[in-house]
């Protein structure tokens, strides 16, 4: 699962940027696992964002 998740995040965010330092690997990084992370849909949770999974066993 974690080489699935490095994967995607290497071509979807780390391959389009050009980082002035490790600071700033970390802050592009950030801000495209945060947002992201929770609106994509996902294979294992039955293509339901993590959202959508959490307010189903909620319900």
């Amino acid at each position: 699962m974690i080489e699935r998740f490095l994967g995607s995040s290497k071509a979807a965010c780390v391959w389009l940027h050009r980082f002035r330092d490790r600071d700033h690997a970390f802050d592009v990084i950030a801000e495209w696992i945060d947002p992201t992370h929770g609106q994509r849909p996902h294979q294992a949770l039955g293509y339901l964002t993590r959202e959508e999974r959490r307010e189903k066993l909620a319900a």
